[in-house]
């Protein structure tokens, strides 16, 4: 499904790749998809609300258990209003928990779990798959490396990752991750190119962004597809001159947005460009590149 914005946006090429696209899209449904998916939203934020620990009733009790899950590694993340598991490894899937003990419901802790997958009944659609924990347990935090700062301008020519949180000691090769805010880039001189993305939206809302680099910031141009998955309209007041956040911590401001194409059935989409691009990756962490694909163009 998300092999369509190649045509229009070469830098999407890198979220399939990050999140192996085809394995997690049968286990999960992304949010906002269907008026289903948001009253399973609010299904999930009402089981979650009654929460006190693993061994409390579960909305889901009723439900046929498909699968078993044990000892698993996986962070807690606030996704669409709701907290969610979600599990390392290189198909990372989201799990919709009933019985999330209130404990645990802060952004970011990293979690051994176990539990039971309950089932999806045909007409329904999720933000996150149907889950009853057994056990959870907080994992300690490893030594947290420090963030790159200015160290970006000192990096020979090649391919790069840095995200707004530090890497898992027990990440695979790509680092598939939840990891804040992430740029994977390519790095020729003084300019780079590549794609920002929000890994909590399993990279669906990203910008292709091209630019200098100086010191650890990054000035330049970007380039988004607003429409069907992903983000479904710019950001407010960020077609005048002055810079706006277009995430919610500000690490990346745009300006001077301006649609360049417009695409009809079956997709209905837009490409927008920001005409002007200040991303700050002062507080971001190094990370491994792994297999990741950097654009080399943001538009065909």
């Amino acid at each position: 499904m998300r092999n369509y914005r190649q045509s229009a946006l070469l830098g999407f090429t890198l979220l399939a790749t990050l999140w192996g696209a085809s394995a997690y899209g049968k286990q999960v449904i992304d949010l906002g998809q269907s008026l289903e998916s948001s009253q399973s939203v609010i299904q999930l934020a009402k089981s979650q609300a009654k929460a006190g620990d693993p061994s409390s009733d579960c909305t889901y009790d009723d439900r046929k258990t498909v699968n078993t899950v044990k000892n698993q590694k996986g962070k807690i993340t606030l996704s669409g209003g709701i907290y969610v598991l979600v599990t390392e490894g290189t198909n990372s899937i989201r799990l919709g928990a009933c019985n999330l003990p209130d404990a645990f419901k802060k952004e970011g802790q990293s979690v051994l779990f176990s539990g039971e997958v309950k089932e999806i009944y045909p007409n329904e659609r999720w933000a996150a798959t149907p889950f009853k924990i057994t056990t959870i347990k907080n994992l300690a935090a490893p030594n947290t490396p420090a963030p790159v700062k200015s160290s970006l301008q000192r990096l020979p020519n090649g391919k790069y990752k840095v995200c707004s949180e530090p890497p898992s000691t027990t990440a695979g090769k790509d680092n598939n991750l939840i990891t804040g805010y992430c740029f994977a880039f390519r790095k020729s001189g003084s300019r780079v190119i590549g794609t920002y993305y929000d890994t909590k939206t399993l990279g669906e809302e990203a910008v292709c962004m091209s630019g200098t680099l100086n010191n650890s910031a990054v000035r330049g141009e970007a380039i988004e597809a607003i429409g069907s998955i992903g983000r479904q309209k710019t950001p407010p007041n960020s077609s005048g001159s002055q810079l706006v956040n277009w995430d919610k911590e500000g690490y990346l401001k745009v300006a001077r947005a301006r649609v360049v194409r417009t695409y009809g059935a079956p997709l209905y989409y837009k490409t927008v460009r920001y005409g002007s691009s200040l991303l700050n990756l002062n507080s971001f962490y190094r990370h491994s590149a792994g297999t990741i694909v950097v654009p080399s163009k943001c538009l065909n």
